[in-house]
């Protein structure tokens, strides 16, 4: 009973209050009952065979002149009595002379031995068995008179006393307990007053508190002994607060040294040790591509190609490569660095998922070639026609996972099966793309989506990379709502597994995709086209050397004039002395930036094409140029095709306006 011994005094006082007064109507009530259903018992009895010996006294002439006419309306006065069942009478032979049955469906079931009496059969019936004799009762045996009847009554009887007594039991136990409850208070309250007292000194460390109770009783005795403990605690608590105070105030002041050191101390060595891996894993990845371009550049202009044309395009490519390779770490780190800070907004624009896939398995089937890899895709079920995400990040995620599957199969096939699936109650794409590749160990799973690891250090050697691939499109895919996973073993492939969001597709159609496998054809190089046939004029501002030549060579071997300026204010001034169809503009210049100086433009009246040529590539630099006047933008390093095209554009731009314009000026 641990709940009772936890009890509160006042619960246990009105339960002691409450077990006793039902425990004693319980015991007193069980008397009565019992008391008075033997009484009404042997009144019945009595009251029976007071009815039984009239009945004999009126029976002997019948029974001795077998009038059983006269038997049976005898015994129709037992009819009388409402507890009687069977009353007969029985010849001495102890066959029935005639017989009375209150039911008419009732049997006689009439014991076989009769013994003569009252009785109480285990049933509960009481019955009276008694000889009938001549001359009242002093001659000889003519019959026997047999009378049963049930105790209903006494069954009825002691229900209604039961329920009488459970209803003054119940009111009695709830006066009982009323009155206790507040009775009670005289000895659970100062016992409760002195308990909260003693909670409160303990939680709040107050010895000042003292409890008052004037009463001369036991429980004034405890509550004065109470507060002279308190008193003596109180001194010694002061005492011991004194000494502990000084105490912690020396401690307090070394541990915190000792904490401050010990925390400026492990975030020392580990932004050392941070640094160091970062610088060493950057060193690498920078120094490798570095040393192609600078060696094979020095072998160049050394002669080191000794006027061979095919050693000079094999050094020449080296060095395209070493370049591409140094870009890609470069954009790999920026990447990083931008999704980490969050820098990076996600688009949601609509999109055609067949058409994504289609176009990385395009982009990458050149590289499946040169290894002679099957690179297929298929779809294993229907696909909403659109979807809403950003399409340039998922390419970039699939070109990243393709590509590194690619790179670690040396046989065999990379296979790409999408499907649409339902996650959390959001209609989501997912991609397993599974290679037939090297594989990698269980516990080098999860640290491979970790920025600069891969799954040993002979990996790098063997396979080169920057190890940023796989952390790069983790953080897109959860960017885009969903993540990466991947499951692997050594020497039988592995299985990256990407799912992203595909917004709101209610209402979108659900198609049936054609296969996405791509034939193992690979398109021929074009060569450079001119910018447009005839020649066009070009402000080239920049002030950078050697990309001023470059850009410059480009734009003059495509077929167009070029103009240079050093600076933003330079360009202004030759923009507005002379007459140019389109104007490049780096936006980081000395003396006036590129941005400043297509503003002055533009407040000057200028109407012609102004492109930037900006490194910033963070969200918000596009915005920006064009926000000072720009109506393009490109990234460098320069990419020519990409610079042509964003010539051409604006030409055809500025033509459509100068036509619309001319027709403005004839209406």
């Amino acid at each position: 009973m641990k709940w009772l011994r936890n009890a509160s005094i006042r619960t246990k006082l009105i339960l002691l209050a409450g077990t006793a007064v039902l425990f004693a109507l319980v015991m007193s009530s069980t008397g009565m009952i019992v008391s008075d259903i033997r009484m009404i018992r042997w009144a019945t009895i009595e009251q029976l065979e007071v009815q039984a010996r009239m009945m004999e006294f009126n029976s002997d002439g019948v029974l001795a002149f077998a009038d059983d006419r006269a038997a049976e309306d005898l015994l129709q006065s037992m009819s009388l009595q409402p507890a009687v069942e069977v009353a007969c009478l029985l010849g001495t032979d102890g066959n029935v002379f005639a017989a009375y049955v209150k039911n008419d469906d009732q049997p006689l079931d009439i014991p076989a031995q009769l013994v003569e009496g009252a009785h109480v059969t285990a049933s509960g019936h009481i019955e009276i068995v008694m000889p009938v004799r001549e001359d009242d009762g002093n001659g000889e045996l003519v019959g026997t008179l047999y009378i049963r009847a049930n105790t209903d009554n006494i069954a009825a009887h002691t229900a209604s006393q039961i329920r009488f007594i459970v209803l003054v039991s119940l009111v009695s136990l709830f006066v009982a307990v009323t009155i206790t409850a507040f009775l009670q208070n005289a000895i659970s309250r100062p016992i409760l007053r002195l308990s909260e007292a003693a909670q409160v000194i303990t939680r709040e460390e107050n010895y000042s508190i003292r409890v008052s109770r004037e009463a001369k009783d036991e429980l004034g005795t405890l509550y004065r002994s109470f507060n002279q403990m308190l008193d003596a605690l109180k001194s010694t608590h002061d005492e011991v607060a004194l000494q502990a105070e000084r105490l912690a105030k020396e401690v307090g002041v070394r541990k915190r040294a000792e904490a401050d050191l010990l925390i400026a101390k492990e975030a020392a060595e580990a932004s050392n040790r941070a640094k160091s891996e970062f610088l060493a894993n950057m060193s690498h990845e920078i120094r490798t591509p570095l040393t192609g371009i600078l060696g094979f550049t020095d072998v160049l202009l050394t002669g080191g190609d000794d006027g061979d044309m095919a050693k000079r395009i094999e050094y020449l490519t080296t060095i395209q490569a070493s370049g591409k390779h140094l870009l890609t770490v470069i954009n790999d780190i920026l990447d990083l660095s931008k999704i980490e800070a969050g820098r990076v907004e996600f688009e949601h624009e609509a999109c055609k998922p067949d058409q994504f896939v289609q176009d990385v398995l395009r982009v990458l089937q050149v590289k499946a070639d040169e290894k002679s890899l099957a690179l297929s895709a298929r779809w294993e079920t229907q696909i909403p026609r659109l979807i809403y995400t950003d399409a340039s990040r998922v390419r970039q995620a699939l070109i990243n996972l393709i590509g590194n599957s690619i790179k670690f199969t040396s046989q065999g096939s990379v296979e790409v099966i999408g499907r649409l699936i339902e996650y959390q109650n959001r209609p989501q794409l997912e991609f397993d793309v599974i290679d037939t590749g090297i594989g990698i160990v269980e516990e080098q799973l999860v640290k491979i989506f970790e920025p600069f690891v891969q799954a040993d250090s002979s990996v790098t050697r063997r396979f080169g990379g920057t190890g940023l691939g796989l952390a790069i499109t983790r953080k897109i895919a959860r960017g885009l709502g969903g993540d990466l996973t991947a499951v692997s073993e050594i020497g039988d492939g592995s299985t990256f597994t990407l799912r992203f969001d595909t917004g709101d597709i209610s209402g979108i159609p659900i198609i049936t995709p054609s296969a996405a496998e791509q034939p193992h054809t690979v398109e021929a190089a074009r060569p450079a086209a001119r910018i447009v046939s005839s020649e066009i004029n070009v402000l080239l501002v920049e002030d950078g050397d050697t990309n001023r030549k470059l850009i410059k060579l480009l734009l003059e071997r495509a077929g167009a004039r070029v103009t240079t300026a050093i600076n933003g204010a330079v360009g202004v001034e030759v923009a507005l002395r002379e007459s140019f169809d389109v104007i490049l503009m780096d936006m980081q210049m000395p003396v006036m930036d590129g941005y400043s100086a297509a503003r002055r433009l533009r407040d000057c009246g200028a109407t012609l094409p102004i492109i930037a040529l900006t490194a910033h590539t963070m969200t918000g630099d596009r915005e920006k140029c064009l926000d000072a006047g720009c109506t393009d933008y490109l990234t460098k390093p320069i990419n020519a095709e990409l610079m042509f095209a964003a010539i051409e554009r604006a030409m055809q731009t500025a033509a459509e306006c100068d036509a619309v314009s001319a027709v403005a000026d004839m209406a």
